[in-house]
């Protein structure tokens, strides 16, 4: 948990001890695997905060969405031109 909190909250001041102290309980393998895991939770959490979605909300998946939904709408219209 220290890890994840510490991986969101400021990466780069993550020593390489507390990387060894993953080794005593985690193979290399499994650490790449929490390490994008926390990055994959912390770009997505960026991402929900940017695009203004909130709690609750959803944007349904034609044929995949059980139950009511509410709307999904981005705060400000994206433009579908990458150079505006």
């Amino acid at each position: 948990m220290r890890f994840a909190w510490q991986f969101a909250k400021d990466h780069e001041s993550i020593p390489p001890e507390q990387v060894l102290e993953l080794r005593e309980h985690f193979t290399d393998e499994e650490i790449v695997e929490l390490g994008m895991l926390c990055a994959q939770f912390v770009g997505f959490g960026r991402l929900v905060k940017v695009l203004g979605m909130e709690v609750g909300m959803v944007c349904p998946i034609p044929g995949l969405t059980d139950g009511p939904t509410v709307p999904f709408e981005l705060i400000s219209p994206v433009s579908a031109d990458p150079g505006r």
